[in-house]
């Protein structure tokens, strides 16, 4: 329109160019990485878990780590809240169990469950849940040591599976508790300062670890007579 004219400007159509509206990316756990601490066999094994969905989830949602009876004995009886949460040295008593106080989101509640009946995937296997107790928004990852116990003999090794609600199956990125290694905790050296009679001999020890040694263990050196 003129000036003054009292009309409205309009521009050009353009076309613009991508897609929107699409749905074509799966709704899964985008990073489900697990590493492991110890590949001795019957040791306790810290095994390091993070999860991270590429989706926003819900309060009242769980993620879900499916794992295998070859594993992990039937006998371990189910475990939650309180009872499931590791002490500062973890045993075969207490083995699984989780700390969770690594990760940077505080707002989940964990549940070890012997045997799941939710599906062919799931069936009769052992798993780990994971209920969140608020949102947890885009980006936001959960990490949290899982602790187990190793087998007693050499396996192939266990690839968990993991989903959640709404997300569908995936493996879990990262071989653990395939256990190829026997033998001590430590190997260990002694040394002495003198060999003479009635002397002042100051005695050296030195020990090197085969696995991590969680802070608060006591070891002892025995034999020392005379």
């Amino acid at each position: 329109a003129g000036a003054g004219g009292g009309g409205t400007l309009g521009a050009p159509l353009t076309t613009s160019f991508g897609s929107v509206l699409s749905s074509d990316e799966r709704r899964l756990i985008s990073t489900r990485d697990i590493s492991e601490s110890s590949t001795l066999q019957g040791d306790i094994n810290r095994l390091t878990i993070s999860l991270e969905a590429n989706v926003p989830m819900t309060e009242g949602q769980e993620l879900r780590v499916v794992l295998d009876r070859g594993y992990f004995s039937e006998q371990i009886p189910d475990k939650e809240a309180s009872a499931f949460v590791c002490p500062a040295v973890v045993t075969s008593l207490e083995a699984p169990c989780v700390d969770s106080t690594a990760s940077p989101v505080q707002n989940a509640t964990y549940r070890y469950r012997r045997a799941t009946n939710e599906g062919e995937w799931t069936d009769g296997l052992p798993s780990l849940i994971i209920t969140l107790t608020s949102d947890l928004p885009l980006g936001s990852r959960l990490a949290f040591v899982f602790a187990v116990t190793n087998p007693g003999a050499p396996k192939e090794g266990l690839t968990p599976t993991v989903m959640g609600s709404t997300l569908e199956v995936s493996p879990m990125q990262g071989v653990v508790m395939s256990a190829p290694n026997s033998g001590p905790l430590f190997s260990a050296t002694i040394g002495e300062s003198s060999n003479i009679a009635d002397s002042i001999n100051v005695l050296t020890i030195t020990m090197v670890p085969s696995t991590t040694i969680p802070a608060g263990s006591v070891v002892t050196v025995s034999g020392l007579t005379g």
